[in-house]
């Protein structure tokens, strides 16, 4: 099978990204760029389910190879579909609908002065006073968070773009996950809900590049973790109509949880993106604020004027509340700091403010969060004099159109700080062989100056056959000692299948409990997937060498080829950057990637995700000669 590598470099404030023809990945947006229309990828649909029916059914019924499997938000999956099983299954009753899968954008580009102007730190958390911890749960569907930076909570990963875990390769995810809940002490930046216990959900790879199925998978497991999850921000979208998306977010407020979204950068009316033109979530558009207070005395902003509607930012009826986007310092990867600007920037400062209201009001649905949030807001045209840029500001020519209230903290009261204790475990999964060995790392940190020893134990179904130990079996946290770490061996008997290990810990009368999936399979059935070999050859031009055809071949751990696996690639000559391709394996484990009127030199491949069904990538590259013509 071929696919081609397009040439074409698409520049985005000093970002470039290349796109294969065939690649679901997309690129990062910017407030300076605006999607021009829906961008619809080629041969990939998701397939929403009539209630009751089973995907795994309708998937080994048609023979296909699915991207994701929805199960709590949506009942479907998402798959390559060709144009003759397109047609077939459009007459399948099982079905609901299908609908082309999308690219979707994040919306935001390359002191803090948000978390000041919307008062946060004279209201209900009092960020940045050093006196606590919001005990929320906050779902940030993005690229990942950084698992290691010392200013975030991060309690739970998962990744949906092939990664081993939702660690941030890119920088957007954490930014956005500091502004809404970065730590009050005495470093770095502090977030709107202080300490807030994060999740990152990773649905865009380390260009920023995803798909509305994989968003929709996220969403899937947010809503599969309701009963922990309080608030969720997406801070990405498409210039798009989706009824699998909406109904994914509609069913996962339903569940409870309350969901904060970017209005999107193309100084257009929001009602034509998605998700912000959701009427069940929290859309937030952005304003300039370079210092923090009313009054428009701050320095001006290649965006607009100090306490101005920025110029980027999206509008109108679909838009709920306006939060500070220009020029936000906040969390970067790698344990860094940086400023962005963008309505992704914006959206935290109310997901930090979401929490807030549900850690003062627990039995608060989302629409409560929602009217609470707008009912407190200042109007932008009152106290606080906001520009409204070129007529916008929130209005537009719809009946009813006012400007969005600006979100304001300095209501409600202060939360209880009780000290308490998290408990996580990395990785949270575990595939093993029957007899083999795996750990995973039990961490317990302290909350709100929790002082004591947590008594740390596992359990698992008699019938998994698992031998279980954590050593060693307590911690003590002190108030030099905030988190301490132990180790759970799981020993795979006989049992295949997958089993659920709970994680408890205990201490001063508070329990917390965590799950470890188990996944146990017999020696003779596969769990992994590999890159076996990457090989180069030409052909076409008068001596044969004019197109460069780059073949990746796959094989399981158990040597079998793996066919039906998307693998995706970049490419460099002479160690530059030429592109970007994804395709699929064919029945023999082998892709072949063809770069038409290749330029002479040496270059090399490097393999950057593979998805097999039922697989797991070891996520390596085989170390191979760089191929010179």
């Amino acid at each position: 099978m071929k696919d081609h590598l397009i040439n074409k470099i698409i520049l985005l404030v000093g970002i470039i990204a290349v796109l294969g023809v065939a690649s679901s990945s997309v690129v990062l947006s910017s407030p300076a760029s605006a999607q021009k229309g829906p961008e619809f990828i080629p041969g990939r649909f998701i397939i929403v389910l009539q209630d009751g029916v089973s995907p795994q059914d309708v998937i080994r019924g048609y023979g296909v190879v699915p991207d994701f499997v929805y199960s709590h938000a949506l009942n479907g999956f998402s798959a390559p579909i060709s144009a003759t099983l397109l047609k077939d299954l459009t007459q399948d009753s099982r079905i609901k609908f299908i609908e082309q899968d999308q690219r979707v954008y994040a919306f935001d580009q390359t002191i803090p002065t948000g978390i000041n102007r919307i008062d946060a730190d004279i209201g209900a958390a009092k960020s940045g006073d050093g006196s606590g911890t919001v005990i929320v749960d906050i779902a940030i569907i993005d690229t990942g968070i950084d698992l290691n930076h010392p200013d975030l909570n991060v309690v739970n990963d998962v990744s949906f773009v092939g990664t081993s875990s939702g660690d941030d390769d890119n920088g957007h995810g954490s930014h956005v996950a500091g502004t809404a809940a970065a730590l009050d002490d005495a470093v770095g930046v502090v977030g709107v809900a202080p300490g807030a216990r994060l999740w990152a959900v990773k649905v865009l790879d380390s260009g920023g590049g995803g798909t509305l199925s994989g968003v929709i998978k996220g969403i899937d497991y947010v809503t599969s973790h309701a009963g922990e999850i309080e608030v969720a921000n997406l801070s990405l979208g498409c210039k798009c109509k989706t009824r699998a998306g909406d109904i994914a977010i509609n069913n996962s407020v339903s569940a409870g949880v309350t969901y904060s979204v970017a209005a999107g950068n193309s100084a257009s009316n929001a009602k034509a993106f998605w998700p912000a033109s959701n009427n069940k979530v929290i859309t937030v558009s952005a304003i300039v604020d370079t210092d923090g207070k009313c009054g428009g005395l701050g320095s001006s902003t290649s965006y607009g004027a100090d306490d101005s509607f920025a110029t980027f930012s999206n509008f109108g009826n679909s838009v709920n509340l306006a939060a500070p986007g220009v020029d936000i310092l906040s969390t970067d990867k790698n344990g860094g700091y940086t400023t962005k600007s963008g309505t992704s920037m914006a959206s935290p400062h109310v997901a930090g403010a979401a929490a807030i209201y549900k850690f003062n009001n627990p039995s608060a649905s989302p629409s409560d969060v929602q009217n609470a949030l707008i009912s407190f807001g200042v109007e932008q045209s009152a106290q606080c004099n906001v520009l409204l840029n070129d007529g916008n500001g929130g209005y537009t020519d719809e009946d009813g159109s006012s400007s969005e209230p600006l979100v304001y903290l300095a209501q409600g009261t202060p939360p209880v700080t009780t000290p308490d204790f998290s408990l996580s475990v990395d990785p949270t999964s575990l595939t093993l062989k029957v007899d083999e060995t795996g750990t995973s790392t039990i961490t317990v940190s302290s909350l709100n100056g929790y002082e004591d020893t947590v008594s740390l134990s596992a359990t698992a179904p008699d019938t998994s056959g698992l031998i279980l130990t954590v050593n060693p079996t307590s911690v003590t946290l002190t108030s030099t000692t905030i988190s301490a770490a132990s180790t759970l061996s799981v020993i795979a008997g006989s049992a295949t299948g997958t089993f659920d290990v709970t994680v408890t810990g205990t201490g001063s009368g508070i329990t917390h409990s965590t799950t470890v999936t188990v996944k146990v399979t017999s020696t003779s059935e596969a769990n992994t997937v590999s890159v076996s070999s990457i090989t180069y050859a030409t052909e076409g031009g008068k001596n044969k060498d004019k197109h460069l055809l780059i073949t990746v071949a796959l094989e399981d751990d158990l040597s079998n080829p793996v066919s039906g696996a998307s693998v995706s690639i970049d490419l460099s000559r002479d160690g530059s950057f030429v592109g970007s391709g994804t395709g699929t394996t064919g029945t023999d484990g082998t892709v072949t990637f063809s770069l038409k009127n290749a330029k002479s030199g040496c270059y090399t491949t490097t393999v950057t995700d593979v998805t097999a069904s039922g697989l797991t990538w070891d996520g390596t590259t085989p170390l191979t000669d760089p191929f010179c013509k």
